[in-house]
């Protein structure tokens, strides 16, 4: 029974119960709007990520920021702040194939197998101590320090520079997932240049960008991890809802701290029931599962509230009518 239908049956009510029955009318229109309210505000909470994502940028890579110190060891990284992008993408240029770098020798000290290179036990891949040196770009040593051999990194787009290297230089040469030769000195890898390219963009755009929008990021970095935990949308709500009610003597402050406390217990429920979808795999489609069931939940025990209530007020007037 909802508004309209109270409204409707207060005209059948003698004049002295009619305003009671005026009153529940309208704090069911208050629960509904309510309802509202809190529903958008659990839709809020459950995208929360997604929609902070919108705001803090690619966190900072460490091998990207080591490739950078490496290629440019006198440049410090605050001072790519305010450049303009044609700038940057000479930075760009510069760093990704020392970020290539960076990669391959990670990836081989962690074991895994690069091409058809793959360290043995005690073996170590290092990179050569100058940015510049001559040659050779990594070599693998065994465990006395002893240099087995040194191979050439090159993160680019044709076969031209890869040739090029071969003649300068007697070393065998790893490429990107793009090339394709048969000749046993050029060693494939599943290393993509357009991901490597990118991922070094993506770092030095951002810290380009200057300290407004960085502590937009930070902002939204901080915020993020408290929303896993806490629905803080629908905590504004319950929040300001429970304020007003006793602001306007709608309720006493005892009344309004148990709504807070018992819509707060609800929100936080059906958050962590939302969460708990959202990292079994369900993504964006928990929201409307958790949605509906919270819907679901408010009309039982809306629909039992408002029994009771009915219950009560025809008591009251069955005592009243007698006792005229």
């Amino acid at each position: 029974m909802g508004y309209e239908e109270l409204t409707s049956l207060a005209e059948y009510y003698p004049a002295a119960a009619r305003e009671d029955l005026m009153a529940l009318s309208a704090g069911c229109q208050r629960r509904n709007e309510g309802e509202i309210l809190e529903l958008a505000a659990l839709a809020v909470d459950l995208s929360a990520r997604d929609i902070l994502s919108l705001f803090s940028g690619p966190g900072p890579d460490p091998q990207v920021m080591e490739a950078f110190r490496l290629q440019y060891p006198n440049v410090e990284l605050g001072s790519l702040a305010g450049r303009d992008d044609e700038s940057i993408e000479g930075f760009v240029n510069g760093v990704k194939g020392k970020y290539f770098e960076v990669l391959v020798r990670d990836r081989l000290n962690a074991g895994e197998t690069v091409g058809e290179l793959q360290l043995e036990a005690g073996q170590v891949a290092r990179l050569a101590l100058k940015p510049n040196e001559i040659g050779w770009d990594l070599e693998v040593v065994d465990r006395n320090g002893e240099a087995l051999e040194q191979l050439q990194l090159k993160a680019v787009k044709d076969m031209g520079e890869i040739s090029k290297a071969l003649r300068a230089h007697d070393f065998r040469v790893l490429a990107p997932d793009h090339i394709n030769s048969s000749s046993e000195e050029i060693i494939g890898t599943d290393v993509s240049l357009e991901q490597i390219t990118k991922d070094t963009g993506d770092q030095l755009s951002e810290l380009s960008e200057g300290g407004i929008s960085n502590a937009v990021d930070i902002a939204a970095e901080t915020v993020e991890p408290a929303w896993d935990f806490i629905p803080l949308g629908s905590a504004l709500v319950i929040g300001v809802t429970e304020g007003r009610r006793y602001l306007m003597g709608r309720a006493t402050l005892h009344e309004s701290m148990e709504g807070v406390g018992r819509r707060s217990a609800r929100a936080i429920t059906y958050h962590t029931v939302g969460a708990a979808l959202g990292a079994a795999g369900l993504g964006i489609v928990s929201i409307p599962i958790v949605m509906g069931a919270r819907v679901a939940e408010s009309r039982i025990t809306g629909a039992v509230d408002l029994a009771d209530n009915l219950v009560a007020r025809t008591a009251d007037l069955t005592i009243l009518e007698v006792a005229s």
